[in-house]
């Protein structure tokens, strides 16, 4: 999964990279920003009762400045990493519902990045995972 998100932003800057030389070609307003999407990588969607959740939060842009980055989960500030990436870490409920099996959950992620000095971008994920016996 990390891989595959790898290559998905590898391929985000190289389209952003190609539309801003288009750009360039007729005249037009270089925009670093052209294309911002936050994206969660979970080690799995599947995690046991008790088990602990993780997962990477990051920013996939064309642009590579990761100072003014921020990221939370459920609210709570994460770190980010000089590779700007956040890593996701909480512990499952122990107990699943009497009689289920299987419960589906989610996290809020939310990656706020400065785009100037006084405009800033908040991106939101939601992401789903189940909870198993």
């Amino acid at each position: 999964m990390a891989a595959l998100a790898q290559q998905e932003a590898g391929a985000v800057r190289l389209g952003v990279e190609a539309l801003l030389n288009e750009r360039l070609k007729v005249g037009g307003i270089v925009d670093n920003f052209y294309r911002l999407q936050a994206l969660a990588v979970p080690a799995s969607s599947i995690v046991r009762a008790g088990g602990l959740y993780s997962a990477d939060l990051l920013l996939v842009s064309g642009y590579s400045r990761k100072q003014g980055l921020w990221m939370q989960v459920n609210g709570d500030t994460i770190p980010v990493s000089s590779d700007g990436r956040g890593k996701v870490r909480f512990p499952v409920a122990r107990q699943l519902p009497a009689g289920q099996d299987s419960l589906a959950a989610f996290w809020d992620g939310k990656v706020t990045v400065q785009i100037t000095e006084d405009y800033y971008q908040t991106l939101r994920v939601r992401v789903p995972y189940t909870i198993v016996r």
